[in-house]
C-alpha cells in the first residue's frame, strides 16, 4: 500500500514535469522566438543562454534542496513554470507572426520558465523517485515512470 502511493506520487511528478511543456521548450525555441535580434541575440543565441543559465540554476538546487525542501520548491517552480507561459501565451496570441511587439518578452518568459522548471520540477522528481520508492521497485519503477514520461512528452509535442 505504501509503495503504491510512493509510485502514485513518483509519477504525478513526472506527468507534472513533462506536461509543464519542456520538451516542447527545449526542441523548439529556437524557432519559436521572433526572428529577431534581442539584445544582440539570434533566437539560437537565446537557446544557449537558456542552457547556461538552467546548468546554473541546478547547481543551486543542490543546496536549496535541504534548505527549504522538496514541496515548497516544487509549488515555487510550477507556479513559476505556469505564470512564465501564461506571459508568453497572451505574447503569442497577442501579435501577428511578422509584426512583434516587444520581442523579448517570449525571450523573458521562456528564460523565467526555464529557471523555475530547473528549481523544482526538473531535478526533483528523479530525486523524489529515489527517495520514496524501495530498491527493490526501483528499477520497475524507473522503467514504468519512463514510459510515463515518454507518453507525456508526446501528448505535449502533439499539442504544441
Amino acid at each position: 500500500k505504501g509503495n503504491a502511493r510512493a509510485l502514485i506520487i513518483v509519477l504525478v511528478l513526472v506527468m507534472s514535469q513533462r506536461l509543464s511543456g519542456i520538451s516542447a521548450v527545449m526542441a523548439y525555441s529556437a524557432i519559436t522566438l521572433p526572428n529577431e535580434k534581442i539584445w544582440g541575440l539570434t533566437p539560437d543565441g537565446c537557446v544557449i543562454v537558456y542552457g547556461v543559465s538552467w546548468l546554473i540554476i541546478v547547481v543551486l538546487v543542490v543546496f536549496l534542496v535541504d534548505r527549504f525542501g522538496r514541496i515548497p520548491l516544487l509549488l515555487v517552480s510550477s507556479t513559476g513554470c505556469a505564470v512564465s507561459m501564461l506571459a508568453a501565451s497572451i505574447w503569442y496570441a497577442l501579435n501577428s507572426p511578422n509584426d512583434f511587439v516587444y520581442p523579448w518578452i517570449p525571450f523573458l518568459a521562456f528564460f523565467f520558465y526555464g529557471v523555475s522548471f530547473m528549481l523544482g520540477l526538473g531535478p526533483l522528481p528523479t530525486t523524489v523517485q529515489g527517495e520514496m520508492l524501495p530498491p527493490k521497485l526501483k528499477a520497475v519503477a524507473s522503467g514504468i515512470s519512463a514510459m510515463v514520461a515518454t507518453g507525456s512528452s508526446a501528448f505535449m509535442m502533439g499539442m504544441y
